[in-house]
């Protein structure tokens, strides 16, 4: 018997049903008080890059790259370009995604010189394949690649030295500032969106 572990229909629909109700849940709150339509479209893409960062590792038993645990710009302190988990999440790379399962998908971004909310997918354009947030920095994604259960969120934001997130896999943005925190390195009073409050 020939059996392959791979994503049927309804796995996929029961995900997105719990996405769905998750996001739903988690936003609620974000419309009540008039918050920009930009937070809620970082939360969400935030929310589903989480999910396809999950789904890689139920379908493969690890997490997409290892040799490295921060993705986004590196400009702000991240390791590397978030292309280089993207072309995996995305069935663009064919080693570090053998079985081809597309797990995340996005728009193109509008205006490649200057791209917002989506892929930067012109071939010309520099930061070719990576995802943009809707003021034009690409997303952080951070995966909790020593296996301790918590993300090292404390590089970037000294509020969480002390605790730091149990979460397997996290993801945020910079925010209207494009600024990391506030002046002092934190996360209270930024900003910033984050996946994982």
């Amino acid at each position: 018997m020939n059996t392959k572990r791979a994503f049927t229909i309804p796995k996929l629909a029961v995900v997105i049903i719990i996405v769905g109700v998750v996001l739903v849940y988690t936003l609620r709150p974000a419309y009540r008080e008039g918050i920009p339509a930009e937070w809620v479209h970082a939360k969400t893409d935030e929310m589903n890059l989480v999910t396809a960062v999950k789904a890689y590792y139920t379908e493969y038993g690890h997490y997409p790259i290892t040799t490295s645990n921060v993705f986004g710009d590196p400009d702000h302190g991240a390791s590397i370009e978030n292309s280089a988990l993207f072309n995996i999440l995305r069935a663009k790379d064919d080693q570090g995604n053998p079985h081809k399962i597309v797990f995340f998908e996005g728009r193109s971004v509008k205006d490649p010189k200057s791209p917002r909310a989506g892929f930067q997918d012109s071939p010309e354009a520099p930061h070719k394949d990576c995802f943009f947030d809707p003021w034009g920095t690409q997303y952080f994604i951070i995966m909790d690649t020593d296996g301790d259960g918590h993300i090292q969120v404390d590089k970037f934001y000294q509020d969480f030295k002390d605790k730091l997130p149990a979460v397997g896999v996290g993801a945020f943005s910079l925010g209207k500032d494009l600024q990391l925190g506030s002046p002092s390195k934190t996360y209270a009073g930024s900003d910033d969106v984050v996946s994982w409050q």
